[in-house]
């Protein structure tokens, strides 16, 4: 038996795989755009409404948690709030290493800590802001308890 095979043209095989790569790729993220994951776990967010709450004794077990909160948070965010969330939790992540780096740092290295987290904050703060405007829209939950 005599089959002719149509040979196909090269790299025609990768760019088919590739097609179905993407087609799954898409699938996937219209699920990872699904706000329900992110809804659930943000009502769990424990709320910092002053600095004070981040410092003293306190202060390093209390930005661990809100470290894995917003980890947490991050992992289960919708591509359009993902970067704010991810904003928030770099910022923390800094600070938490800023605490402990401080512990035996001296006054001067405190103050040039304190002086370059104060922008780090107000990022923090902005997206902040869009992430509580994001949950009070999209899962009607209000994060600041107004």
């Amino acid at each position: 038996m005599n089959r002719r095979y149509r040979r196909r043209p090269a790299g025609a095989g990768r760019l088919g795989a590739a097609l179905v790569v993407a087609t799954l790729a898409a699938g996937c993220a219209s699920d990872a755009d699904d706000p329900a994951a992110f809804c659930d776990a943000a009502p769990s967010i424990q709320v910092v409404t002053s600095e004070e709450e981040l410092v003293g004794p306190a202060g390093p077990r209390r930005v661990e948690e809100l470290r894995s909160q917003l980890a947490a948070l991050h992992e289960a965010a919708p591509s359009d709030i993902r970067d704010d969330v991810g904003i928030m939790v770099g910022v923390i992540e800094r600070l938490q290493a800023a605490l402990a780096a401080e512990a035996g740092a001296d006054e001067d290295a405190r103050a040039e800590t304190a002086d370059a987290l104060r922008g780090q904050l107000e990022a923090f703060r902005g997206a902040s802001d869009r992430v509580v405007a994001y949950t009070r829209r999209i899962c009607n939950v209000n994060l600041t308890g107004e």
